[in-house]
C-alpha cells in the first residue's frame, strides 16, 4: 500500500497547505481522544482542540513512507514507525526505520530499533505493550515492545504475516489479530497465539481489529468493499456494512482496519471515493446499525479512546 499511501498523503499535504484547513480534516467525538496520520505527522483531536504530533526529524516527509500509527488505551502514549534517516553508503536498505514512542507528558519522542522496514503498530489493551512487525538483516519478524522497560523482544511470527497492514491485540494480551499473504491467494486473517504460534483462520480478508470488550474481530472482505465481524473462535461471522458501487462511484475501505469505540457499541470506518486523494469517515452504530458520515475529505482515523487529558 506505499504507492498508493504516498499519492494520497502527497496531494493531501497539497491542499491543507494551500486551503490553511488543516483542522477540518479531523473531527471530534464528546468524551474522547481519537488518532489521525499522515506520512509525515500525526494528529490527535479531543472535543477542544486539535494537536499536531510532527516527526522528531526530517527525513524527506518520511521518505512517501507510512506505517498505522498507535493511541495507548491510556492516552499518554503514541506508537509509530517511521524513517529516521538515509545511509547513501549502505548497498540496499539505505532508508532505516525506528519504532517512535511519543509522550504527551515529556512533550517528545524517543526511538527505539534500527529496521529496514517498518508496520503498523498496537498497543495492549492495558498499554504496557506494542506489537509490530519490522524486517532488519533481511529477516522479518513479529516484535514486542515493553513500554516500562524500554526493550524489543522476539514473539512468534507466522510466515506471510505482512508489515503493511493492521494487528491487534486481544484483550487478554494472549494473541493477536493478524493478516496473512498467500502469494496469489486472497489474505487471511487469523488469530495468533503468543504462546504456541498457533494459528487460527477465521476467513479470508484484511486488517483486522479486535473489539475492547473481546466478543468480536472486524476486517475487511477481500474485495475491500464489506466490513466483517467475526467471534474470535471462527463464529457468527456478519456482514456490519457493505459500500454500493455503481459504473459512476468506486468505494472501498482501507487505511487501517475498523476503529471500535471504547465500549465496543460503535465502530469508526475508513472509506476510500474512487481514485481520489480523500476519503470519508463514517460512525457505524452498531445496536441501531445507523450510519453517520462524520468528515467528508478527510485524514483517515487509527484510534479511538475515553478522553482523560
Amino acid at each position: 500500500m506505499k504507492g498508493q499511501t504516498t499519492l494520497f498523503v502527497a496531494l493531501l499535504i497539497v491542499w491543507t497547505q494551500s486551503s490553511g484547513a488543516a483542522r477540518s480534516l479531523t473531527f471530534s467525538i464528546p468524551s474522547s481522544t481519537l488518532l489521525f496520520g499522515t506520512y509525515n505527522d500525526v494528529r490527535v483531536a479531543t472535543p477542544d482542540r486539535t494537536q499536531a504530533v510532527p516527526l522528531p526529524l526530517e527525513v524527506g516527509a518520511n521518505e512517501g513512507y507510512f506505517a498505522y500509527p498507535g493511541l495507548s488505551p491510556m492516552g499518554d502514549l503514541i506508537g509509530w514507525g517511521f524513517a529516521t534517516g538515509v545511509l547513501e553508503d549502505r548497498p540496499k536498505h539505505k532508508i532505516r526505520y525506528a519504532l517512535g514512542i511519543y509522550s504527551f507528558a515529556e512533550s517528545k519522542w524517543k526511538t527505539y530499533g534500527d529496521f529496514d522496514d517498518i508496520g503498523a503498530t498496537s498497543f495492549s489493551s492495558d498499554g504496557s505493550k506494542i506489537a509490530f512487525v519490522a524486517e532488519r538483516g533481511g529477516k522479518r519478524g513479529l516484535l514486542v515492545f515493553d513500554v516500562k522497560s524500554e526493550t524489543l523482544t522476539n514473539a512468534p511470527y507466522p510466515k506471510g504475516m505482512p508489515t503493511n497492514a493492521s494487528i491487534s491485540w486481544s484483550p487478554d494480551a494472549k494473541r493477536l489479530a493478524v493478516e496473512i499473504q498467500r502469494g496469489e491467494k486472497n489474505p487471511l486473517v487469523a488469530v495468533l497465539d503468543l504462546d504456541t504460534g498457533n494459528l487460527h483462520p477465521l476467513g479470508e480478508g484484511f486488517d483486522p481489529s479486535w473489539s475492547p470488550n473481546g466478543e468480536w474481530i472486524s476486517y475487511y472482505d477481500s474485495s475491500w468493499s464489506k466490513c466483517l465481524f467475526v467471534r474470535p473462535d471462527g463464529k457468527g461471522v456478519k456482514t456490519i456494512r457493505k459500500l454500493r458501487q455503481s459504473m459512476f462511484s468506486y468505494r472501498r475501505f482501507g487505511w487501517g482496519g475498523p476503529v471500535w469505540s471504547p465500549d465496543s457499541r460503535q465502530i469508526l470506518l475508513n472509506e476510500m471515493k474512487g481514485d481520489g486523494n480523500y476519503l470519508d469517515v463514517v460512525l457505524v452504530n452498531l445496536e441501531s446499525g445507523d450510519v453517520v458520515t462524520k468528515a467528508k475529505n478527510c485524514l483517515p482515523v487509527f484510534g479511538w479512546i475515553s478522553y482523560k487529558r
